[in-house]
């Protein structure tokens, strides 16, 4: 039998491990000649036969692969071995110790001499021919070897069973070989001093299995990823002048050395490859490292143009020149445009006085900053092609920066989008830099090995990165700085996050929706056809139609499926999101139902007695016909009637219309019974689980009587039905944020500026931290906190304004998911999800908001409450499944994800 690693016969064992696993059951001596072996390799016998084999023989060839193997763990990185692998091989060392302390493991080496066999005799305790078998050919002992882990080398074994003859001969050539003069089970060590071989092979992997200290590890990591480049840069005269620039600027001064670090290694990056991700966990400051390399590229000569959400403009705009940041005199001067104007009728709009043809399109180098570019994930969108070619292809010299603490949204195709803005979406741009001849591949393959993994429920994270080429890790690690905050808090003692405490859980939903007393019997209630979504499906079209309209119906099918999935996720929200909904859909299809049945009374009988051309009816009536449309796409009732399913659509629209109706009549029940007037109580029991909530915070005397909480929801309807029933309720220092309207509690008028409202929300944060205050100095022995009320009393008389923002607190902010990105906002110590996003990355910003390095005063740690849907719901909906597949794959990029 022929074993050949790359084979895909599914009759055969295709690897070595596959057949030793599958004909190793018995009791037995195992015997194994190897050139080179692995901690893995021998952790794979201990893991997996140890029950079974009584006694191991085992040769092993020349050790000077080992030693270099050795010195790649001490480098943690090397051209074959990634950071993530190497790390990985440690959880496989103990395994391997524990296999060789056995006294049934018997070890000799050939050394000096090399051994190139390679072999596998099992013979089973009674020599069953049946049971007994051999492998001979290429295979070491090692993962990659045995055919478990994917590589490059092609492998190929021949393979027989003990009534074989080439068995015997095999099974007599180990013997000779175990018995050979050469074969020792010592060796002569460094020092001149004979030792045992197998205690030499123990002291090695104890050596591997060392434990190393973040701070090692992470000044470690550095060096080895840009030691090449070291020297170069050291001895280049114009990138010292230029560094020498940076570290002079104020925002240098205010970094941490973690930060700085991070410019650096971004620096060096762009260099190198003219892209790099700076996706470091949320709240550790990746704004100002981003700052600090625009300020080295505008000494070396570069412009820069940063992209970011519309609702970050203002975080952006306030480090401009001229802005008062407390970055003023570093005079940074960047064109500022949002995601959404990367379109030709809106990218060249003037700004500041400038056009953007005259700041940006010179031939002065580029330097292009996304921040939150997860929104620029999908390759396929008008936006990602228009960066590409107007902004990319376009500027010759160009470095794009991405800045984004989850790189991946929904899969690995996210983050391969984002590397390939870095080479101008040439599939093979990497290809000189890094070897990955082919970008698509390499995710592809990475993508199809993230799928099988989703779909076996009993294996790991770590079973995932085992499945993955190095070369997915190898190109990530190079283009990618990712630092966590257990990394950071590992290297010094200086920096400060607030304590992370076990989250609440709610599984809270509506118990009574009018006369509705359960799920099933709302879910019952649900518009069975959605009728008035999907016109197109009624009709029949003719030949020389029929792709547009085939397209048409699909379009229409997705639809359907998206109202429905909206419907849900606005009822996990709230049931006045999920009300407001319902009534717009009915709204939809009641229209829809009577101007079909106004076009079969007024035409029916007309149609009848003409022929199906349409033939005797005039030129008006035909456009009259004509001109009765449904939908975006203008679908003609004419033509419904046409492919004769009018009275099918009418039946359709009817039903829905009659189940729309009873929900409709029941949330309105449900709408008249929130506020019973004299308790001032709600029949909403998730609404009152909230308000219980923040009584609560407000008795607390956690962190100094720190009463200020954040509640997220997805939904605007959500946020404002919050809101009201609130302030209805008498709560005060209250105020809501939706991206489109802010309200406060002590003024009637909505805003559409939010910044005021979060300055008077974070004071700490907005106003003391990120403005600058040229003539407040403070006592360098003071806390954080002493020195934020030293800055209260400063405040004093001397900016008026500001005082009447600290007099006029807002202690209860209500949002929406506009400000679950960018904003610092650690003055609060509590995020309620009054819905869980059914993306996790808004989760994991969510909570990013107020768990920040130097959050002030929060000796308790920060608080989370999460409502979650009753689990009758999330039998629909999967939520769970949904957040936890998609968490897993943010991890392969770095992001850091709690439990």
């Amino acid at each position: 039998m022929l074993i050949d690693n790359k084979s895909t016969n599914k009759k055969n064992p295709v690897t070595v491990f596959d057949f030793i696993k599958r004909y190793l059951t018995r009791s037995g001596k195992f015997r194994v000649v190897t050139g080179y072996f692995s901690a893995s390799g021998l952790a794979r016998l201990y893991q997996n036969f140890d029950v079974q084999v009584k006694e191991y023989e085992m040769v092993i060839g020349d050790l000077a692969k080992a030693g270099e193997e050795k010195d790649k763990m001490y480098n943690l990185l090397s051209d074959n071995l990634s950071m993530t692998n190497g790390v990985n091989t440690f959880s496989e060392t103990a395994d391997a110790i524990k296999f060789l302390k056995q006294d049934k493991v018997k070890v000799k080496t050939m050394k000096p001499n090399f051994c190139h066999a390679k072999s596998y005799v099992f013979t089973e305790e009674n020599d069953d021919p049946q049971q007994s078998f051999y492998v001979v050919g290429s295979s070491n002992l090692t993962e990659a070897g045995l055919g478990i882990k994917k590589s490059s080398n092609i492998e190929l074994n021949t393979a027989d069973f003990g009534a074989s003859s080439d068995y015997e001969e095999v099974k007599k050539w180990f013997e000779s070989l175990w018995n050979n003069p050469v074969a020792k089970d010592y060796i002569i060590n460094e020092t001149g001093t004979k030792v045992s071989f197998k205690q030499y092979l123990i002291d090695l992997l104890q050596d591997w299995h060392k434990k190393y200290t973040p701070e090692e590890l992470y000044y470690k990591v550095l060096y080895e990823l840009f030691r090449k480049d070291l020297l170069s840069f050291e001895n280049d005269p114009d990138f010292n002048r230029q560094f020498g620039g940076l570290s002079n600027t104020e925002i240098w001064r205010s970094l941490y050395p973690f930060q700085r670090n991070g410019v650096v290694s971004l620096i060096k990056i762009l260099q190198k490859y003219n892209g790099a991700i700076l996706a470091d966990a949320v709240g550790l400051g990746k704004t100002w490292e981003a700052l600090a390399v625009i300020k080295f590229y505008e000494i070396k000569g570069y412009q820069t143009i940063l992209l970011c959400p519309k609702k970050l403009e203002r975080n952006w705009r306030g480090y401009l020149k001229n802005h008062n940041s407390r970055f003023e005199t570093d005079r940074l001067d960047f064109i500022i445009r949002y995601h959404t104007d990367l379109q030709d009728d809106r990218f060249n709009r003037h700004q500041d006085g400038l056009k953007l043809n005259e700041h940006f399109q010179s031939d002065k180098p580029k330097l292009i900053v996304i921040d939150e570019s997860h929104n620029l994930r999908n390759d396929g969108s008008l936006r990602y092609q228009f960066l590409l070619e107007n902004l990319l292809k376009k500027n010759p010299e160009v470095k794009v920066l991405l800045l984004s603490a989850t790189p991946i949204n929904t899969s690995l195709k996210d983050i391969r989008n984002q590397f390939k803005l870095f080479v101008k979406g040439d599939n093979r741009g990497f290809n000189e830099s890094l070897g990955i001849p082919n970008i698509d591949r390499l995710f592809n393959e990475a993508n199809k090995e993230f799928k099988q993994w989703v779909s076996q429920s009993d294996e790991n994270l770590e079973h995932l990165v085992r499945r993955l080429e190095d070369n997915f890790f190898r190109f990530t690690d190079a283009l990618v700085v990712a630092r966590t905050r257990k990394l950071i808090e590992g290297m010094t003692d200086d920096l400060k996050f607030p304590k992370k405490n076990k989250p609440d859980n709610l599984f809270i939903t509506p118990s009574h929706i009018g006369n509705i007393k359960t799920f099933d019997e709302l879910f019952n209630l649900f518009p069975p056809q959605l009728a008035g979504y999907k016109p197109s499906l009624y009709i029949m079209p003719p030949k020389e139609k029929k792709e547009a309209i085939f397209d048409e119906q699909i379009q229409d099918k997705y639809l359907v499926k998206m109202m429905y999935i909206l419907m849900l996720k606005r009822l996990e929200s709230s049931w006045k999101a999920f009300y407001e909904t319902v009534k717009k859909i009915k709204g939809h299809h009641q229209n829809a139902l009577d101007r079909a049945l106004e076009f079969k009374e007024k035409y029916d009988e007309k149609l009848k007695l003409v022929e199906i051309s349409l033939e005797g009816l005039t030129d008006q009536e035909e456009e009259e016909m004509a001109g009765v449309t449904l939908g975006k796409r203008q679908i003609r009732l004419l033509d419904i009637h046409q492919s004769g399913r009018l009275d099918e659509f009418i039946a359709d629209l009817k039903s829905d219309v009659t189940a729309l109706t009873e929900l409709v009549t029941n949330l309105e029940i449900m709408d008249g019974h929130v506020v019973r007037e004299q308790e001032m109580k709600s029949s909403d029991n998730k609404l009152e689980k909230l308000i219980s909530i923040i009584n609560h915070k407000k008795q607390s005397t956690f962190n100094n009587n720190n009463h200020k909480l954040i509640i997220f929801t997805a939904f605007k309807d959500t946020a404002m039905y919050l809101y009201r029933e609130l302030y209805k309720r008498g709560f005060d220092k209250l105020a809501c944020i939706t991206g489109e309207e802010s309200y406060v509690w002590d003024q009637e008028q909505s805003h559409k500026d939010f910044e005021p409202i979060l300055e008077r929300f974070a004071p700490y944060t907005k106003l003391y931290k990120e403005k600058r205050w040229d003539s407040f100095h403070t006592v360098s022995s003071l806390s954080e906190a002493q020195a934020f009320e030293a800055w209260k009393l400063y405040i004093g008389d001397r900016h008026e304004h500001t005082r009447k923002k600290l007099e006029s607190p807002v202690d209860i902010l209500i949002a929406t998911d506009c400000l679950s990105e960018g904003q610092n906002l650690q003055d609060a110590d509590l995020v309620v999800n009054y819905d869980i996003h059914w993306n996790p990355v808004r989760i994991i910003q969510r909570m990013g908001r107020i768990d920040r390095l130097s959050s002030p005063n929060l000796k308790d740690g920060i608080f989370g409450t999460n409502f979650w849907p009753s689990e009758d719901i999330d039998g629909y909906i999967k939520l769970r499944t949904r957040v936890e597949d998609r968490i897993a794959a943010m991890r392969l990029a770095g992001a850091e994800v709690d439990e």
